[in-house]
Protein backbone atom coordinates (compact mmCIF):
# COMPACT_ATOMS: atom_id res chain seq x y z
CA UNK A 1 0.00 0.00 0.00
CA UNK A 2 2.82 2.18 0.88
CA UNK A 3 5.09 2.01 -2.34
CA UNK A 4 2.51 0.59 -5.18
CA UNK A 5 3.53 -1.77 -7.80
CA UNK A 6 7.31 -1.30 -9.21
CA UNK A 7 6.88 1.24 -12.49
CA UNK A 8 9.55 2.19 -14.72
CA UNK A 9 11.60 4.49 -12.09
CA UNK A 10 12.26 1.52 -10.64
CA UNK A 11 15.34 0.32 -12.73
CA UNK A 12 15.20 -3.56 -12.22
CA UNK A 13 11.40 -2.89 -13.91
CA UNK A 14 12.40 -0.86 -16.44
CA UNK A 15 11.34 -2.78 -18.99
CA UNK A 16 8.89 -4.34 -17.17
CA UNK A 17 6.29 -1.51 -15.56
CA UNK A 18 4.31 -3.28 -13.58
CA UNK A 19 2.53 -0.63 -12.94
CA UNK A 20 1.42 0.61 -15.62
CA UNK A 21 0.70 -2.99 -17.42
CA UNK A 22 -0.90 -4.06 -14.70
CA UNK A 23 -3.64 -1.11 -13.31
CA UNK A 24 -6.16 -2.54 -10.90
CA UNK A 25 -5.52 -5.67 -9.62
CA UNK A 26 -8.69 -7.87 -9.76
CA UNK A 27 -10.13 -9.29 -6.59
CA UNK A 28 -7.75 -11.57 -4.69
CA UNK A 29 -8.75 -15.26 -4.40
CA UNK A 30 -6.92 -18.22 -2.86
CA UNK A 31 -3.90 -19.56 -4.49
CA UNK A 32 -3.38 -23.08 -3.95
CA UNK A 33 -0.52 -25.70 -4.88
CA UNK A 34 -0.75 -29.64 -5.94
CA UNK A 35 2.21 -30.87 -4.55
CA UNK A 36 3.24 -35.08 -6.24
CA UNK A 37 5.82 -37.52 -6.06
CA UNK A 38 7.88 -38.99 -3.38
CA UNK A 39 6.29 -37.08 -0.78
CA UNK A 40 6.86 -40.34 1.95
CA UNK A 41 10.35 -39.34 1.83
CA UNK A 42 9.76 -35.10 2.43
CA UNK A 43 8.48 -33.34 5.29
CA UNK A 44 5.89 -30.79 4.64
CA UNK A 45 4.44 -28.28 7.02
CA UNK A 46 2.71 -24.90 6.66
CA UNK A 47 4.38 -21.78 6.42
CA UNK A 48 2.75 -20.92 9.61
CA UNK A 49 4.56 -23.61 11.45
CA UNK A 50 8.06 -22.29 10.29
CA UNK A 51 7.55 -18.96 10.95
CA UNK A 52 6.72 -19.85 14.61
CA UNK A 53 9.55 -21.90 14.84
CA UNK A 54 12.24 -19.02 13.24
CA UNK A 55 13.13 -21.62 10.43
CA UNK A 56 11.43 -19.37 7.36
CA UNK A 57 15.13 -18.29 6.01
CA UNK A 58 14.27 -17.01 2.67
CA UNK A 59 10.70 -16.22 3.02
CA UNK A 60 11.32 -13.97 6.24
CA UNK A 61 10.89 -10.43 4.63
CA UNK A 62 14.55 -8.71 3.62
CA UNK A 63 14.76 -5.69 5.61
CA UNK A 64 12.50 -2.58 5.75
CA UNK A 65 12.65 -2.08 1.88
CA UNK A 66 11.69 -5.37 0.64
CA UNK A 67 11.33 -7.10 -3.11
CA UNK A 68 8.16 -5.26 -4.41
CA UNK A 69 7.11 -9.24 -5.33
CA UNK A 70 8.31 -10.46 -1.86
CA UNK A 71 6.07 -7.50 -0.27
CA UNK A 72 3.30 -8.22 -2.29
CA UNK A 73 3.39 -11.84 -1.25
CA UNK A 74 3.82 -11.16 2.64
CA UNK A 75 0.61 -8.76 2.53
CA UNK A 76 -1.54 -11.12 0.11
CA UNK A 77 -0.65 -14.84 0.69
CA UNK A 78 -2.62 -16.34 3.82
CA UNK A 79 0.24 -18.92 4.54
CA UNK A 80 2.67 -20.78 2.85
CA UNK A 81 4.02 -24.39 1.68
CA UNK A 82 7.90 -25.91 2.96
CA UNK A 83 9.01 -28.73 1.76
CA UNK A 84 12.21 -30.19 3.39
CA UNK A 85 14.10 -32.83 2.50
CA UNK A 86 15.68 -34.50 4.94
CA UNK A 87 19.39 -35.15 5.91
CA UNK A 88 21.80 -37.34 3.31
CA UNK A 89 17.91 -38.43 1.43
CA UNK A 90 18.03 -39.05 -2.26
CA UNK A 91 14.69 -39.25 -3.66
CA UNK A 92 14.21 -41.26 -6.59
CA UNK A 93 11.61 -39.44 -8.26
CA UNK A 94 10.71 -35.40 -9.11
CA UNK A 95 8.63 -33.92 -6.91
CA UNK A 96 6.49 -31.66 -8.99
CA UNK A 97 4.45 -28.68 -7.85
CA UNK A 98 1.13 -27.69 -10.11
CA UNK A 99 0.12 -24.04 -9.83
CA UNK A 100 -3.66 -23.98 -9.70
CA UNK A 101 -6.15 -21.33 -9.21
CA UNK A 102 -9.72 -21.50 -7.47
CA UNK A 103 -12.97 -20.21 -9.39
CA UNK A 104 -13.45 -18.94 -13.53
CA UNK A 105 -13.03 -15.32 -13.25
CA UNK A 106 -9.88 -13.57 -13.00
CA UNK A 107 -7.90 -12.87 -9.46
CA UNK A 108 -5.21 -11.80 -7.98
CA UNK A 109 -3.16 -14.81 -5.88
CA UNK A 110 -0.05 -14.73 -3.68
CA UNK A 111 2.01 -18.35 -3.29
CA UNK A 112 4.72 -18.92 -0.91
CA UNK A 113 6.78 -22.09 -0.89
CA UNK A 114 9.99 -22.64 0.43
CA UNK A 115 12.23 -25.74 -1.02
CA UNK A 116 14.83 -26.56 1.85
CA UNK A 117 17.13 -29.65 1.27
CA UNK A 118 19.75 -30.71 4.68
CA UNK A 119 22.77 -31.92 4.47
CA UNK A 120 23.89 -34.27 1.77
CA UNK A 121 20.40 -34.28 0.47
CA UNK A 122 19.31 -34.77 -3.83
CA UNK A 123 16.41 -33.72 -5.06
CA UNK A 124 14.58 -33.31 -8.55
CA UNK A 125 11.97 -30.28 -8.75
CA UNK A 126 9.53 -30.10 -11.51
CA UNK A 127 7.27 -26.85 -11.50
CA UNK A 128 4.21 -26.38 -13.66
CA UNK A 129 2.45 -23.09 -14.49
CA UNK A 130 0.13 -24.26 -17.24
CA UNK A 131 -3.61 -23.85 -18.04
CA UNK A 132 -4.25 -24.57 -14.59
CA UNK A 133 -2.87 -21.77 -13.20
CA UNK A 134 -6.10 -19.61 -14.05
CA UNK A 135 -6.86 -16.01 -15.33
CA UNK A 136 -5.61 -12.49 -13.24
CA UNK A 137 -3.00 -11.94 -11.22
CA UNK A 138 -0.06 -14.64 -9.67
CA UNK A 139 2.12 -13.52 -7.47
CA UNK A 140 4.65 -16.47 -6.32
CA UNK A 141 7.83 -16.19 -4.06
CA UNK A 142 9.64 -19.38 -3.77
CA UNK A 143 12.88 -20.18 -1.79
CA UNK A 144 15.09 -22.65 -1.83
CA UNK A 145 17.77 -23.37 0.50
CA UNK A 146 20.61 -25.96 -0.46
CA UNK A 147 22.83 -26.91 2.84
CA UNK A 148 25.90 -27.99 2.84
CA UNK A 149 26.73 -30.75 -0.18
CA UNK A 150 22.84 -31.05 -1.39
CA UNK A 151 22.06 -30.98 -5.07
CA UNK A 152 18.71 -29.76 -6.33
CA UNK A 153 18.25 -29.90 -10.01
CA UNK A 154 15.02 -27.17 -10.64
CA UNK A 155 13.10 -27.54 -14.18
CA UNK A 156 10.36 -24.92 -14.69
CA UNK A 157 7.77 -25.06 -17.76
CA UNK A 158 5.50 -21.72 -17.68
CA UNK A 159 2.68 -22.15 -20.76
CA UNK A 160 -0.09 -20.41 -18.91
CA UNK A 161 -2.70 -19.07 -21.02
CA UNK A 162 -2.42 -14.99 -22.17
CA UNK A 163 -5.25 -14.20 -19.81
CA UNK A 164 -2.87 -14.22 -16.80
CA UNK A 165 0.29 -11.86 -15.30
CA UNK A 166 2.66 -14.44 -13.39
CA UNK A 167 5.41 -12.30 -11.69
CA UNK A 168 7.77 -14.69 -9.86
CA UNK A 169 10.50 -14.44 -7.46
CA UNK A 170 13.01 -17.26 -7.29
CA UNK A 171 15.17 -16.40 -3.62
CA UNK A 172 17.99 -18.82 -3.24
CA UNK A 173 21.34 -19.20 -0.83
CA UNK A 174 23.54 -22.40 -1.87
CA UNK A 175 25.61 -23.92 0.76
CA UNK A 176 29.05 -25.01 1.13
CA UNK A 177 29.67 -27.64 -1.64
CA UNK A 178 26.69 -27.30 -2.63
CA UNK A 179 24.73 -26.94 -6.42
CA UNK A 180 21.54 -26.05 -7.65
CA UNK A 181 20.60 -26.30 -11.47
CA UNK A 182 17.85 -24.90 -12.67
CA UNK A 183 15.87 -24.86 -16.46
CA UNK A 184 13.47 -22.94 -17.70
CA UNK A 185 10.94 -22.49 -20.69
CA UNK A 186 8.51 -19.67 -20.93
CA UNK A 187 5.64 -19.99 -23.38
CA UNK A 188 2.76 -17.99 -22.27
CA UNK A 189 1.53 -15.45 -19.87
CA UNK A 190 0.33 -12.25 -21.83
CA UNK A 191 2.92 -10.54 -18.84
CA UNK A 192 5.66 -13.01 -17.36
CA UNK A 193 8.60 -11.89 -15.05
CA UNK A 194 10.77 -14.58 -13.93
CA UNK A 195 13.60 -13.25 -11.19
CA UNK A 196 15.67 -15.71 -10.00
CA UNK A 197 18.18 -13.87 -6.75
CA UNK A 198 20.65 -16.37 -5.74
CA UNK A 199 23.09 -16.13 -3.16
CA UNK A 200 26.36 -18.39 -3.35
CA UNK A 201 26.83 -18.27 0.48
CA UNK A 202 28.82 -21.17 1.03
CA UNK A 203 32.70 -22.37 -0.61
CA UNK A 204 32.81 -24.52 -3.24
CA UNK A 205 29.20 -23.94 -4.14
CA UNK A 206 27.83 -24.26 -7.55
CA UNK A 207 24.99 -22.73 -9.44
CA UNK A 208 23.86 -23.16 -13.10
CA UNK A 209 21.02 -21.54 -15.37
CA UNK A 210 19.74 -22.87 -18.59
CA UNK A 211 16.95 -21.44 -19.95
CA UNK A 212 14.78 -19.97 -22.97
CA UNK A 213 11.39 -18.51 -24.41
CA UNK A 214 9.59 -18.10 -27.33
CA UNK A 215 6.98 -15.71 -27.14
CA UNK A 216 4.57 -14.00 -29.86
CA UNK A 217 1.20 -11.70 -30.13
CA UNK A 218 1.87 -8.79 -27.68
CA UNK A 219 3.51 -10.88 -24.80
CA UNK A 220 5.97 -9.72 -22.52
CA UNK A 221 8.36 -11.97 -20.96
CA UNK A 222 11.11 -10.67 -18.74
CA UNK A 223 13.98 -13.13 -17.30
CA UNK A 224 15.99 -11.40 -14.46
CA UNK A 225 18.77 -12.88 -12.53
CA UNK A 226 21.03 -12.34 -9.88
CA UNK A 227 23.95 -14.31 -8.96
CA UNK A 228 26.39 -13.33 -5.85
CA UNK A 229 29.37 -14.99 -5.06
CA UNK A 230 30.05 -14.42 -1.31
CA UNK A 231 32.84 -16.22 -0.47
CA UNK A 232 36.27 -17.96 -2.34
CA UNK A 233 36.34 -20.56 -5.47
CA UNK A 234 32.54 -20.87 -6.04
CA UNK A 235 31.23 -21.15 -9.76
CA UNK A 236 28.37 -20.15 -11.52
CA UNK A 237 27.04 -20.48 -15.04
CA UNK A 238 23.65 -18.96 -16.84
CA UNK A 239 22.86 -19.67 -20.63
CA UNK A 240 19.26 -17.75 -21.95
CA UNK A 241 18.25 -18.14 -25.15
CA UNK A 242 15.03 -16.26 -26.42
CA UNK A 243 12.56 -15.86 -28.89
CA UNK A 244 10.45 -13.03 -30.21
CA UNK A 245 7.56 -13.07 -32.96
CA UNK A 246 5.25 -10.63 -34.45
CA UNK A 247 4.70 -7.65 -31.55
CA UNK A 248 6.16 -9.79 -28.41
CA UNK A 249 8.71 -8.27 -25.55
CA UNK A 250 11.42 -10.46 -24.61
CA UNK A 251 14.07 -9.35 -21.61
CA UNK A 252 17.16 -10.76 -19.88
CA UNK A 253 18.63 -8.77 -17.14
CA UNK A 254 21.65 -10.83 -15.77
CA UNK A 255 24.28 -9.55 -12.61
CA UNK A 256 27.30 -11.35 -11.16
CA UNK A 257 28.02 -9.80 -8.31
CA UNK A 258 31.82 -11.05 -6.34
CA UNK A 259 32.22 -10.07 -3.21
CA UNK A 260 35.28 -8.74 -1.94
CA UNK A 261 37.03 -11.94 -0.38
CA UNK A 262 35.63 -14.00 -3.23
CA UNK A 263 38.35 -14.99 -5.05
CA UNK A 264 38.44 -18.00 -6.92
CA UNK A 265 35.35 -17.29 -8.14
CA UNK A 266 34.23 -18.20 -11.60
CA UNK A 267 31.39 -16.64 -13.33
CA UNK A 268 30.04 -16.40 -17.29
CA UNK A 269 26.50 -15.70 -18.13
CA UNK A 270 25.91 -15.98 -22.04
CA UNK A 271 22.54 -14.81 -23.57
CA UNK A 272 21.12 -14.59 -27.08
CA UNK A 273 17.92 -13.71 -28.60
CA UNK A 274 16.36 -13.78 -32.06
CA UNK A 275 13.71 -11.97 -33.68
CA UNK A 276 11.38 -13.24 -36.10
CA UNK A 277 9.54 -9.90 -36.90
CA UNK A 278 10.90 -6.32 -37.36
CA UNK A 279 7.84 -5.62 -34.84
CA UNK A 280 9.25 -7.36 -32.14
CA UNK A 281 11.40 -6.27 -29.59
CA UNK A 282 14.25 -7.60 -26.94
CA UNK A 283 16.22 -5.87 -24.49
CA UNK A 284 19.12 -7.47 -23.06
CA UNK A 285 21.36 -5.75 -20.13
CA UNK A 286 24.61 -7.90 -18.78
CA UNK A 287 26.48 -6.71 -15.93
CA UNK A 288 29.52 -7.95 -13.72
CA UNK A 289 30.02 -6.25 -10.63
CA UNK A 290 33.45 -7.08 -9.15
CA UNK A 291 35.61 -6.55 -6.42
CA UNK A 292 38.21 -9.12 -6.28
CA UNK A 293 40.93 -9.52 -8.42
CA UNK A 294 41.58 -13.33 -8.32
CA UNK A 295 38.73 -13.83 -10.77
CA UNK A 296 37.38 -15.34 -14.24
CA UNK A 297 34.26 -13.88 -15.23
CA UNK A 298 32.51 -13.36 -18.22
CA UNK A 299 29.55 -12.11 -20.50
CA UNK A 300 27.89 -12.17 -23.63
CA UNK A 301 25.02 -10.49 -25.23
CA UNK A 302 23.80 -10.98 -28.80
CA UNK A 303 20.48 -10.05 -30.95
CA UNK A 304 19.53 -10.98 -34.27
CA UNK A 305 16.99 -12.24 -36.91
CA UNK A 306 17.43 -15.82 -38.66
CA UNK A 307 20.35 -15.82 -41.17
CA UNK A 308 19.50 -14.98 -44.90
CA UNK A 309 21.88 -17.70 -45.99
CA UNK A 310 21.19 -20.06 -43.95
CA UNK A 311 17.20 -19.95 -44.76
CA UNK A 312 18.10 -19.25 -48.35
CA UNK A 313 20.33 -22.75 -48.27
CA UNK A 314 17.40 -24.63 -46.74
CA UNK A 315 14.90 -23.62 -48.96
CA UNK A 316 16.74 -23.85 -52.01
CA UNK A 317 17.11 -27.75 -50.86
CA UNK A 318 13.11 -28.00 -51.29
CA UNK A 319 11.92 -27.04 -47.84
CA UNK A 320 9.07 -24.87 -47.54
CA UNK A 321 9.79 -21.50 -46.37
CA UNK A 322 7.95 -21.91 -42.37
CA UNK A 323 9.52 -25.50 -41.91
CA UNK A 324 12.96 -23.68 -42.74
CA UNK A 325 12.68 -21.27 -40.61
CA UNK A 326 11.46 -23.79 -38.05
CA UNK A 327 14.36 -25.73 -38.14
CA UNK A 328 16.83 -22.66 -37.67
CA UNK A 329 14.70 -21.77 -34.50
CA UNK A 330 14.96 -25.16 -33.55
CA UNK A 331 18.56 -25.17 -33.40
CA UNK A 332 18.59 -21.82 -32.04
CA UNK A 333 17.30 -23.10 -29.11
CA UNK A 334 18.91 -26.59 -28.84
CA UNK A 335 21.55 -25.64 -27.04
CA UNK A 336 19.27 -25.17 -24.34
CA UNK A 337 17.45 -28.12 -24.60
CA UNK A 338 20.65 -30.57 -24.65
CA UNK A 339 21.68 -28.64 -21.40
CA UNK A 340 18.10 -29.63 -20.14
CA UNK A 341 17.95 -32.87 -21.13
CA UNK A 342 22.04 -33.35 -19.53
CA UNK A 343 20.40 -32.50 -16.35
CA UNK A 344 16.86 -33.85 -16.29
CA UNK A 345 16.98 -36.62 -18.91
CA UNK A 346 15.68 -37.52 -22.36
CA UNK A 347 11.98 -36.63 -21.70
CA UNK A 348 12.32 -33.63 -20.35
CA UNK A 349 14.73 -32.51 -23.19
CA UNK A 350 11.94 -34.15 -25.57
CA UNK A 351 9.31 -32.10 -24.13
CA UNK A 352 11.20 -28.71 -23.92
CA UNK A 353 11.67 -29.35 -27.91
CA UNK A 354 7.61 -30.02 -28.57
CA UNK A 355 6.78 -27.25 -26.63
CA UNK A 356 8.78 -24.77 -28.44
CA UNK A 357 8.28 -26.48 -31.91
CA UNK A 358 4.76 -25.96 -31.04
CA UNK A 359 4.95 -22.56 -29.80
CA UNK A 360 6.53 -21.64 -33.65
CA UNK A 361 3.94 -23.23 -35.57
CA UNK A 362 1.30 -21.12 -33.61
CA UNK A 363 3.45 -17.95 -34.74
CA UNK A 364 3.62 -18.89 -38.53
CA UNK A 365 -0.76 -19.20 -38.52
CA UNK A 366 0.12 -23.32 -38.72
CA UNK A 367 -2.37 -25.65 -36.97
CA UNK A 368 -1.04 -26.61 -33.81
CA UNK A 369 0.06 -30.32 -34.12
CA UNK A 370 -0.68 -30.91 -30.76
Amino acid sequence: ERDGLPGRRVEAFRYTDLRSRLGVLPPPAPARIAVEGPLGAVRIRSLAEDLAAGEAGALTLSGPAPHPVEAVVAALAEDGLTLTVPKGVRLEAPLVLRHLAEGAGPSSRALRILIRLEEGAEAVLHEEIGQSAGAGVAFVHLGVELAASSRLAHLRIQTAEESLAHIALLRGRVGRAASYTHGFLTLGGGLSRHEIDLDLTGEGAEATIHGGYHVGGERLTDTTSYMRHAVPRCRSAQTVKGVAGDEAHGVFQGRISVERNAQGTDGAMLTKALLLDRRAEVDLKPELVIHADDVKCSHGATIGELDADQLFYLMARGLPEPEARGLLVRAFLGEVSEAVGGTFGTAACERFEALAGAALERLQGREDPA
